[in-house]
């Protein structure tokens, strides 16, 4: 009878003490993880509004994201089904700390750039201060980045929404 009643108390201590010796991946950990891949625009955001399709194909257009480790590139051709990812890929970082949370890159070694991050549910969004056009001196400074994903008329504010390839 001894031996069933420790019996049982191994068979219940042990999973819990494996439980406790688990560390939880912290949101930095998760959210490297959940950026890896392929991204493909389902749409874009400016002055309150979806922009039509039809209007996103003159001059350069994001058609998807590559994030391979902590570099990305991006797709601005693309041939049928087909992502033509070009030029080098580009180092970033994320900041989890931040609300919304940012991911800083670099436009060269001594120029960064930031937009801000959701992902969330397979779809990752992407908000750009697009004031002075994609990638100009708005985009260059921190302070200048929107505080949500929505967009006003007026207010500069860029968003992507993205899915994850499968």
């Amino acid at each position: 009878m001894a031996r069933f009643s420790l019996f049982s108390i191994v068979l219940c201590v042990v999973p819990l003490a494996a439980t406790f010796g688990e560390e939880k991946p912290s949101p930095l950990d998760k959210d490297r993880k959940a950026i890896q891949g392929i991204w493909i625009v389902e749409s874009a955001h400016r002055d309150g509004k979806k922009i039509p399709d039809n209007e996103r194909v003159e001059g350069p257009v994001l058609y998807a994201i590559k994030v391979m480790e902590d570099k990305f590139q991006i797709s601005l051709e693309k041939s049928g089904e087909e992502y033509k990812f070009a030029g080098e890929p580009i180092p970033f970082s994320l900041d989890v700390s931040a609300s919304p949370r940012i991911i800083e890159f670099d436009f060269s070694p001594s120029e960064k750039g930031y937009c801000i991050y959701s992902i969330k549910d397979g779809q990752l969004s992407l908000g750009f201060n697009y004031k002075d056009g994609p990638l100009g001196d708005a985009t260059k400074v921190r302070e200048k980045l929107p505080k949500s994903f929505e967009t006003k008329l007026g207010d500069g504010s860029y968003v992507f929404v993205l899915k994850k390839a499968k």
